[in-house]
């Protein structure tokens, strides 16, 4: 599934700060032919797994594209299967992609057994941030010079990787949620990164917030004049949303 839901789900859509979730297997997502979005058949490179469950793959495509932070491709998994995943990198001729196997899906069976040298059908861009308000209202993301914080679990990391290698803000943070230390995947990504702060709900461990991201938020307060992008599990964009909305700050959702 796309990078930054749960196992065994994917969103359907966002609207007016409400998030979707059904079960994957009740979805068959195929190419809607969004405006600029471009077919591809893109060559696999070398890949790693960061920690063993997550896939990390690059995919080099024939021609340069282009897309923004937040939006994501769809990829042919198997005959009549396309599923979603965020763009971990900015635009070029080089796709990375960070897909979780415990979903056990075409796309995790895919993921698993990618080589170097195989051919992968692909379409890209589709999708963009979605900005909602304290009011309720959704639009399209725009531009911002307010100080970031991104939230992030799992592989919801990624369409920050891409912003990220952009361009870091001095100011910017990565509040990153985890089960335990063991899950980081920032320890092991060949990234750039802003500030982290790590917030471990499993175990108690050194320079990290025992607790879930919500936790933080809770503890520290919501900044109503920052700017938030939120992506990971549905419940935790979810509960993320509602406080930040509830303080009066600005939240930034992916679109799938």
């Amino acid at each position: 599934m796309d990078g930054g839901l749960t196992a065994g789900y994917r969103r359907t859509g966002w609207g007016n700060g409400r998030v979707t979730v059904v079960p994957a297997a009740a979805v068959a997502v195929q190419p809607r032919g969004d405006a600029g979005s471009g077919g591809y058949t893109a060559t696999v490179d070398p890949s790693s797994w960061i920690p063993p469950t997550i896939r990390d793959i690059t995919r080099q495509l024939p021609t340069r594209a282009t897309w923004e932070p937040g939006q994501y491709a769809l990829l042919r998994v198997a005959p009549y299967q396309w599923r979603p995943y965020s763009l971990a990198t900015p635009s070029g001729r080089f796709v990375r992609l960070l897909v979780d196997t415990r979903t056990r899906g075409h796309g995790a069976a895919w993921a698993t057994h990618a080589t170097p040298g195989d051919q992968v059908t692909l379409e890209l861009p589709y999708g963009h941030f979605l900005h909602d308000t304290a009011a309720g209202g959704t639009h399209a993301d725009t531009p911002s010079p307010c100080r970031r914080v991104f939230v992030a679990t799992g592989t919801g990391i990624a369409p920050f990787l891409a912003e990220f290698e952009r361009g870091i803000r001095a100011d910017d943070i990565l509040l990153l949620g985890l089960a335990t230390t063991s899950d980081d995947l920032t320890t092991r990504l060949d990234a750039p990164l802003p500030h982290v702060i790590r917030c471990v709900s499993r175990e108690k461990t050194p320079e990290t917030f025992h607790g879930r991201v919500t936790d933080y938020l809770r503890t520290t307060g919501i900044d109503p004049q920052a700017d938030y992008y939120v992506c990971g599990s549905p419940l935790m964009v979810t509960d993320v949303a509602h406080l930040i909305r509830a303080a009066g700050g600005y939240v930034h959702t992916e679109s799938f």
